[in-house]
């Protein structure tokens, strides 16, 4: 039968065949294509990890060919090209007493027996491939490596955040002597051969911070015996930051200069300035709220004003540990203040607020003079925000009326009349 014989149905149904068959075609195609692919990618993670495999035992040989005073203490990184990928082999060496298995700085205290090494080998787009690792000890030749002198003393400092975690990769300068070590990834660095006596041991690394919430941070007092072995730690963290506001309406103008205080476990209570450029210490983005910069990781108290109410509910806390940036809410009462002359609001005027008491049981006066100026603005009235305790509210012209704030009555009402004019 000729294609002019066939009837429109059977040309029809053919055509639907043919569609049906490349549709197939092409599924089946596009599953062995993804096959292919995965198990190309496959082998290249294998042959990669072999190569990393090596080159971690090929740095370990090395390593034991040496005294272990030649091998370099800390974290060491070197790059090594293999078929025209670029392979990072970090290395961490750490001295092991005689009586610990492991760090210095984690147990041990007794002499120096060995240096503990172990490598890493990572590379470009790994993803999950785990990267092979492996590690050797090298014992000590007392008589080569000239360590365990009896006049002289060791170091071993753990370098650590918030959270007892350690933390690899920072450089720690041991003065006096301006000795510079990196720790491994155990957190650790031994200074070894030391004259007995006082030292200090200071870090410096952007995007960190220690316990007083500046990037420079040293720990001082470390104290080197004679034949023994001292250990120490540094607090050091990556730097969080808090974004401060009131409870009270947006629209509430607090005094431009009422401070904020800060307080956690490991810092002193502070207030903050303002950050300048390129902040290396704690400070706060614009005052009194902004954002809290360059902060420890760590579980904060915050608070504004001069003085603490001890019946209010007048701090937030706010946990910089897990949460980068963070956000804390101040409570806070808010009084809207008027100034009238003449029987109309006075633009601009500038009224003073002055602490009298908290608000406690038997009041008593806060601790010296909290005393801030704030302006009505153009309107003759604005809405002020402060801190909860009892305030009183002066016009230019002398007029005083008292407020008071607490958690449970936070907005007031304050009409003044200047008679200055």
């Amino acid at each position: 039968m000729t294609a002019r014989d066939r009837t429109p149905g059977e040309a029809g149904f053919t055509l639907m065949e043919v569609m049906i068959g490349l549709f197939i075609f092409s599924v089946v195609s596009l599953a062995a294509l993804n096959v292919i692919v995965r198990t190309l990618q496959t082998v290249r993670d294998n042959n990669a990890r072999n190569v990393a495999a090596n080159l971690v035992t090929r740095q370990l040989e090395s390593v034991r060919t040496q005294h272990a005073t030649q091998i370099p203490d800390g974290l060491q990184t070197y790059t090594r090209t293999v078929g025209g990928i670029p392979f990072s082999v970090k290395q961490t060496a750490t001295y092991v007493s005689s009586n610990g298995p492991v760090s210095v700085c984690t147990t041990g205290s007794g002499q120096l027996s060995s240096k503990r090494v172990t490598v890493t080998v990572s590379w470009p787009g790994m993803g999950t491939v785990k990267a092979p690792k492996a590690d050797t000890l090298v014992s000590i030749d007392l008589a080569s490596d000239n360590l365990n002198q009896p006049t002289l003393g060791t170091l071993a400092l753990a370098v650590d955040d918030a959270g007892g975690t350690p933390l690899p990769n920072v450089r720690v300068t041991l003065t006096p002597g301006n000795v510079i070590q990196t720790t491994g990834e155990d957190g650790c660095i031994v200074f070894a051969n030391l004259a007995a006596g006082g030292y200090s041991a200071t870090v410096d690394q952007t995007g960190y911070v220690g316990t007083g919430s500046a990037q420079a941070t040293t720990v001082n007092s470390l104290g080197v015996i004679a034949g023994g072995v001292t250990k120490g730690t540094l607090y050091y963290g990556t730097a969080s930051s808090v974004a401060v506001t009131s409870s009270v309406a947006a629209t509430a103008t607090p005094p431009a200069t009422l401070p904020l205080h800060f307080g956690a476990s490991l810092m002193v209570d502070r207030t903050l300035a303002v950050c300048g450029t390129t902040p290396t210490s704690a400070c706060i983005s614009a005052q009194p709220f902004g954002t809290a910069n360059e902060l420890y990781p760590d579980v904060y108290t915050i608070w504004a004003g001069q003085c603490l109410d001890p019946t209010a509910s007048s701090q937030v806390s706010a946990d910089l540990r897990t949460t980068t940036p963070g956000a804390a809410v101040v409570p806070m009462g808010s009084a809207s203040v008027t100034v009238n002359w003449h029987g109309s609001p006075e633009p601009n005027a500038m009224v003073t607020v002055t602490r009298q008491s908290l608000n406690a049981t038997t009041p008593a006066p806060c601790a010296g003079t909290e005393t801030y100026s704030v302006s009505v603005g153009a309107t003759g009235t604005t809405l002020l925000a402060l801190p909860y305790g009892k305030w009183l509210v002066t016009a230019p012209g002398g007029g005083q009326t008292p407020i008071s704030l607490t958690s449970a009555t936070p907005t007031g009402t304050v009409s003044l009349t200047d008679s200055s004019h």
